[in-house]
C-alpha cells in the first residue's frame, strides 16, 4: 500500500476518535449541567423539607420588610400568620429556640414570658414598645429571666414604667447583657444609675435625655456609646478622664448634650490644657452636636483618634459670626490635622448653602473616610432673612483641605454672594480639581471669571456641570456666557480645553433660546472636547428673540 494512502487513512481514523470523545464529553457536560438544572429549579412540597430549612424559610419571611405587602404588617402579625398555617409549622416554631429570642413586647407581659420561656436559655434581644406595661414586667419576669439578656432597648414607654425599669437595671445583675438602649421622653431629663459589675460585658450604651452617672468604669468596655440630650454633671477633666478609661470605643456619639463647658478664657497654662492626650486607636465614628464652640474645641483637642474615618462636627449657629475670615474652622483646635488625621486624604467637596437645606457647611469625602463641618439653619433664615454663608464657607475649604488631593468639587447656594477672588482662592488651593459641578441660585458668572485668574500654571478643570434638578434656579444671562466663553478662549490660549461641559437652565421665561443663545452655543462648541446643552420649562409664548430680550432687558442685537 501506498505509504501516502497510509498516512492519509490513519489520519481520518484519528481525526474520528478525537471527534468522538468530545461528543461523549459534550453530552457528559450536558447532562451535568441538566442535573443542576434541575436541583437549581426542582420543585420541593415544603411538607417534606426537613425542620431546619423550615426554620431558615421562616427567618427569612420575618425579615422586616423583606417583601412590599409585609409595609402593611407589624411583625406580631407576620408571627401569627405561619403559627396558624398547620401544625407542622406551630411545633418547628415553637420548638426552635430561634425564632423566641428577639422579643418586642407591646401590651401585657403574658407574651414576654412565653417567648423567654421558649429561648431555651439562649440569649434574648428585648425591645419594650407599649406605654402600659405591668408592673410584673420589672418586678418579676425580666428579673428572673436578667441573666440570659443580650440587649435592652427601651423606647416608647411611659414615665410610670421607666422608674422601674431604671431600678430594675440597677438593682439586677445582666451577665450578657451586650447592647442598652433608653429613650426618655419626658421633657425633663432624668438621673440614671448604673453599676459597672451589673454589665461586665456592656459594649454598646444609647441614652436619651439622662443625667449620666460619673462612674468611669462603667464605660471601660463600650464599643459604642450614643448619648442624646444627655448630661454630665462633672467638670470637664473629669469628662477628659471617662474618654480615657474608654480606649475600645469605635462609635462616639454626643448630640445636644450638656457637656461640661471648656472655659472660654483660658490658656496654655491652664490645668485642663495640660490634660494628657487621649489616645482612642480604635474610634472610626465620632460625632459631636450642639455644643459651644470652645467645649467642641477643647474635645477635638484632647482627643487622639487615628482611625476616626466618618466624623460630624456641626456647631450653634447663633454663636457663628459673620467676621473674620473663618467661620466653621472656628470649631476646631488650631491644629486640625491632629484632631482629624484623615483631613488631607479626601478626594471629594460639597459646599452647601441653601434655604432649602436641613444644614449648611462642608461634606467630604474619599479614600473610605466621610466628614462634614455643619451648621443646623434657623427657621428664620429660610423666609426673608439670608446672609452670605458661600463666601465664609470657602475660606473654611481654602484653610482645612489646602493639602488633600481633591479632585471633585460640587458648590450649591447662592452663588450671587460669591466673587471672582473667592473662586480663584479656591482654584489656587486645589489645584488637583477635574470636576466641578454648581447649583442653587443666582449667576455663576464669578466661577468663570475666577477661573481666567488662574489660568497661568493651572490645568484646572476637566468636566464642568451646572445642577439641572428641579429646585436648582440658576440665573442665565449675556454676561454668564460672555464670562463662560472669555475663560475658555484665555485658557485656549495656554492650550488647555474642558473635555465636558454640560450646561442647564430654566428657560421658563427665556423665550426662543435656540436662536438666541446659538452664538454662544456654537463659539463654546469649538472651545471644549464635548457640550451638553438642556433647556428646561420652554414657555411657548416668547417665541421670538424680541420678546425674549425684552423680558431680559436686554438687546436683541447679538
Amino acid at each position: 500500500m501506498n505509504p501516502r494512502n497510509t498516512k492519509s487513512l490513519n489520519t481520518a481514523s484519528n481525526s474520528r476518535s478525537s471527534r468522538l470523545r468530545l461528543s461523549q464529553r459534550r453530552e457528559t457536560l450536558l447532562g451535568e449541567l441538566l442535573g443542576v438544572d434541575r436541583l437549581i429549579n426542582a420543585a420541593a412540597l415544603i411538607h417534606q423539607l426537613p425542620d431546619e430549612i423550615l426554620a431558615e424559610a421562616f427567618l427569612f419571611s420575618l425579615t422586616p420588610n423583606r417583601f412590599p405587602w409585609q409595609l402593611f404588617q407589624t411583625e406580631e402579625e407576620r408571627f401569627l400568620v405561619l403559627l396558624g398555617v398547620c401544625v407542622r409549622w406551630r411545633s418547628v416554631i415553637c420548638t426552635q429556640p430561634r425564632f423566641w429570642r428577639d422579643i418586642s413586647v407591646r401590651k401585657g407581659h403574658e407574651w414576654l414570658t412565653l417567648a423567654l420561656s421558649r429561648c431555651a436559655g439562649a440569649p434574648a434581644n428585648i425591645t419594650l414598645r407599649d406605654e402600659t406595661l405591668a408592673p410584673s414586667v420589672f418586678s418579676s419576669v425580666l428579673p428572673q429571666h436578667s441573666r440570659i439578656l443580650r440587649s435592652i432597648h427601651a423606647t416608647d414607654i411611659s414615665q410610670s414604667s421607666m422608674p422601674r425599669l431604671l431600678t430594675f437595671l440597677y438593682d439586677s445583675s445582666t451577665p450578657t447583657l451586650h447592647s442598652l438602649s433608653i429613650h426618655n421622653r419626658h421633657s425633663n431629663r432624668r438621673e440614671i444609675r448604673l453599676s459597672a459589675e451589673s454589665f461586665p460585658v456592656l459594649r454598646q450604651l444609647t441614652l436619651n435625655n439622662f443625667v449620666l452617672p460619673a462612674e468611669s468604669s462603667l464605660y471601660s468596655q463600650l464599643h459604642i456609646l450614643v448619648l442624646t440630650r444627655c448630661r454630665w454633671i462633672i467638670p470637664m477633666r473629669q469628662f477628659l478622664d471617662i474618654l480615657e478609661a474608654t480606649p475600645r470605643l469605635t462609635d462616639l456619639v454626643l448630640d445636644h448634650c450638656d457637656l461640661p463647658l471648656f472655659p472660654k478664657d483660658a490658656d496654655a497654662t491652664s490645668p485642663l490644657l495640660s490634660h494628657t492626650r487621649i489616645i482612642l486607636p480604635y474610634l472610626s465614628t465620632f460625632k459631636i452636636a450642639g455644643e459651644s464652640i470652645h467645649t467642641t474645641r477643647s474635645i477635638l483637642a484632647h482627643v487622639h483618634a487615628p482611625s476616626m474615618a466618618n466624623s460630624t462636627i456641626q456647631g450653634i449657629t447663633r454663636e457663628m459670626e459673620l467676621e473674620g475670615a473663618n467661620l466653621l474652622v472656628r470649631l476646631l483646635p488650631p491644629d486640625p490635622w491632629r484632631a482629624i488625621y484623615l483631613l488631607n486624604t479626601v478626594t471629594s467637596i460639597t459646599v452647601r448653602a441653601e434655604r432649602s437645606s436641613e444644614f449648611l457647611g462642608i461634606w467630604a469625602s474619599g479614600n473610605g473616610c466621610n466628614m462634614s463641618f455643619t451648621l443646623p439653619i434657623p427657621d428664620r433664615y429660610t423666609t426673608s432673612h439670608w446672609d452670605p454663608w458661600l463666601p465664609h464657607l470657602f475660606r473654611d475649604l481654602i484653610v482645612l483641605f489646602s493639602h488633600a488631593p481633591i479632585t471633585q468639587l460640587t458648590v450649591e447656594g447662592s452663588h450671587g454672594d460669591l466673587t471672582d477672588d473667592d473662586w480663584a482662592g479656591v482654584f489656587r488651593s486645589l489645584p488637583l480639581i477635574e470636576d466641578i459641578s454648581v447649583g442653587g441660585s443666582g449667576s455663576h458668572a464669578s466661577l468663570w471669571d475666577g477661573l481666567r485668574k488662574t489660568s497661568v500654571g493651572f490645568s484646572g478643570p476637566k468636566y464642568f456641570k451646572t445642577d439641572s434638578s428641579e429646585g436648582s434656579q440658576l440665573d442665565v444671562s449675556d454676561d454668564l456666557f460672555k464670562s463662560i466663553l472669555d475663560t475658555l478662549r484665555s485658557r485656549a490660549r495656554y492650550g488647555i480645553r474642558l473635555t465636558m461641559l454640560s450646561l442647564a437652565f430654566d428657560h421658563a421665561h427665556h423665550g426662543d433660546y435656540e436662536r438666541y443663545f446659538k452664538r454662544y452655543i456654537e463659539d463654546m462648541r469649538s472651545l471644549v472636547d464635548n457640550l451638553e446643552y438642556v433647556a428646561i420649562d420652554i414657555d411657548p409664548e416668547f417665541d421670538t428673540p424680541e420678546a425674549f430680550a425684552a423680558e431680559r432687558q436686554c438687546s436683541s442685537v447679538l
